[in-house]
């Protein structure tokens, strides 16, 4: 196995086809065909599923791929890395935020960056907790941000932060009520922020445990 091999995969997949990831690539089509039926050979699996829509990796090639990330990445920074002992943290971070995080702390944070780790790009990639949660798996990303508390395998989950979650009505509607029951919830005209959103998916999987059925308008 050769790392141009893992390059090639990773390039193949992230554009979707053979001949966008050798235009890309700077390598021949039939060439980078070749390293990748090598590549599946040597590995006794099918990595890849061609058809008229494009490419798509098979869950062999999904379990490699993530694997093939990871180790590009590391050795991406081996270079970095040497200099680490004699020198302030230098390279690249990319870090996923969802909208209503990024809103919030976005600025802040890359200007914080900037003033104590002036060698360090730090790269932010808004999105819905469910892509980013996903991209940090894949190894797209190196850290995220997830309103989220659904174990994951793959991932590795720190709690940072709670929040009340709040139900917000006419005035006067909810006059003398400080708390709510999720069964009380049943009936209620809801406007909810759509899929795929954390929160939303969160509060409809307890509710789901429960046997609510919301009416979302």
């Amino acid at each position: 196995m050769e790392l141009r091999q893992l390059r090639y995969l990773v390039g193949v997949v992230d554009a979707g086809s053979v001949s966008r990831a050798a235009q890309s690539l700077h390598v021949a089509q039939p060439a980078l065909s070749a390293q990748i039926a090598r590549l599946e050979e040597e590995l006794g699996a099918r990595l890849l599923i061609r058809s008229v829509r494009g490419v798509v990796p098979t869950e062999a090639g999904t379990a490699v791929l993530r694997q093939a990330r990871l180790i590009l990445k590391q050795v991406d920074a081996i270079a970095e890395l040497a200099h680490e002992a004699d020198a302030d943290p230098t390279g690249s971070v990319s870090l996923g935020l969802p909208w209503t995080v990024r809103s919030v702390v976005g600025l802040p944070l890359l200007h914080q960056v900037r003033e104590r780790l002036p060698q360090v790009r730090l790269e932010i990639i808004e999105g819905p907790s469910p892509a980013l949660a996903m991209q940090t798996a894949q190894g797209k990303l190196d850290l995220a941000v997830v309103f989220e508390n659904t174990p994951d395998n793959s991932l590795v989950l720190k709690p940072l932060a709670t929040e009340s979650l709040l139900l917000v009505g006419q005035r006067g509607s909810l006059v003398g009520r400080h708390n709510l029951k999720l069964e009380e919830l049943a009936g209620l005209p809801l406007l909810m922020l759509s899929r795929p959103n954390g929160v939303r998916e969160d509060i409809e999987r307890q509710c789901a445990k429960r046997g609510i059925r919301l009416k979302i308008v």
